[in-house]
């Protein structure tokens, strides 16, 4: 089998859609998996999210973007109004994951180096991924830490660099992966009781699990024409 490259959707602590993607999935050595951040908040087992992430990084080849949900977890440290902030959107629920007081002491060191070494994007020879949707007009080197994990802005135009954007972020709540001027987005609210979205960048065909250890796969026929407003 050739090699694969996919682009996962965030997963905000659903590790049974995490696992039952995986099981679908059964990503060889050969296959490069690209996480478009959102690992932790909102969903029920962060911990065990990391920790499945961590397992798989020794298993084939993989890529962790960094999502704002684990920027206001590394901010959370710096001063009770970030903590607060972080609470406010989904922290708490990484910290019960977790069982710790003090959160950067207290957990493992080697997913505390996981948030570490995570990155602001990948790129491909044809596609550029990254959390939130960046700026269509702007090079690459060009774009802030706002534009690529907090933006909402849908791209009026395709990027200037004439590569395919694929992005997290702005929750589609029909569940469904949109494309707009040659962005796709794929969070698809696997925490909201949507969809965990993995797609193939090859074949811009998708594969999906929720919570409840459902899967399906779809083709670029089923999109939808237009990502939600947020």
């Amino acid at each position: 089998m050739a090699a694969r490259t996919y682009a996962i959707g965030d997963i905000h602590g659903c590790l049974a859609a995490l696992d039952a993607l995986l099981a679908q999935m059964i990503p060889s050595t050969d296959d490069t998996l690209v996480f478009l951040g959102d690992y932790i908040d909102r969903g029920a087992d962060s911990k065990g999210v990391v920790a499945r992430l961590l397992e798989l990084s020794g298993q084939c080849r993989t890529v962790f973007i960094t999502g704002n949900h684990e920027e206001m977890a590394q901010d959370a440290g710096k001063s009770p109004e970030a903590w607060r902030y972080w609470m406010q959107y989904g922290g708490l629920a990484t910290v019960k994951s977790y069982d710790v007081t003090d959160f950067w002491t207290e957990i493992p060191d080697d997913h505390r180096r996981f948030f570490a070494a995570t990155v602001d994007f990948h790129e491909t020879a044809d596609h550029l991924l990254t959390h939130a949707p960046i700026r269509p007009s702007r090079p690459i080197a060009q774009q802030s830490s706002h534009d690529w994990r907090w933006s909402f802005d849908v791209p009026h135009a395709p990027h200037c660099s004439g590569k395919r954007v694929v992005c997290g972020h702005a929750t589609q709540r029909s569940g469904l992966p949109a494309i707009v001027n040659n962005t796709v987005f794929v969070d698809t609210g696997a925490w909201a009781g949507g969809w965990l979205t993995a797609l193939d960048l090859e074949h811009t065909q998708a594969l999906q699990a929720n919570q409840e250890g459902e899967t399906r796969a779809l083709t670029l026929e089923d999109f939808a024409g237009q990502p939600d407003e947020h």
